[in-house]
């Protein structure tokens, strides 16, 4: 078994060294706010760059970065909702997972919940459910 520590934002410093000095082997980094970004956003896409400097910052530590868990809700919000850029953000949605596998992260997890746009009622359940399951066809088609 390994002790992994995640659900914070930011690999700080201080952090990281936090959790190598209590022990643990593995991070998760969780991304829940897109004013609190650890990532740059390029138009709505993370870039392959980027996310192997994460993973080595997280590895100088002694480390594994494990999980990235969400990405900003711009990169899904018109999936989400059916908007006018659904297909514009799944295409960078499959450029952003593809880059987080080629940085070697291993897991990648998304939450799709449309809290930000005042809470579910009967049609954002709906509408998401739907989106969701159409997203998750089209991902597995070209991933």
């Amino acid at each position: 078994m390994r002790c992994g520590l995640g659900q914070f934002h930011k690999p700080s410093p201080e952090f990281l060294k936090f959790a190598k000095e209590y022990g643990a082997t593995d991070i998760l980094l969780n991304q829940n706010s897109d004013k609190d970004n650890h990532l740059l956003d390029h138009n709505n896409r993370w870039e392959l760059k980027d996310l192997v400097s994460l993973r080595r910052t997280v590895e100088s530590y002694g480390m594994k970065l494990s999980a990235l868990e969400n990405v900003p809700t711009k990169f899904y919000d018109h999936i989400m909702l059916g908007g006018p850029k659904r297909d514009e953000q799944i295409d960078n949605m499959i450029y952003t997972i593809r880059n987080i596998a080629r940085a070697g992260i291993p897991i990648f997890g998304l939450t799709g919940c449309p809290l930000k746009y005042g809470g579910l009622n009967q049609n954002t359940s709906e509408a998401m459910l739907k989106q969701q399951l159409l997203t998750t066809q089209s991902l597995k088609t070209f991933l």
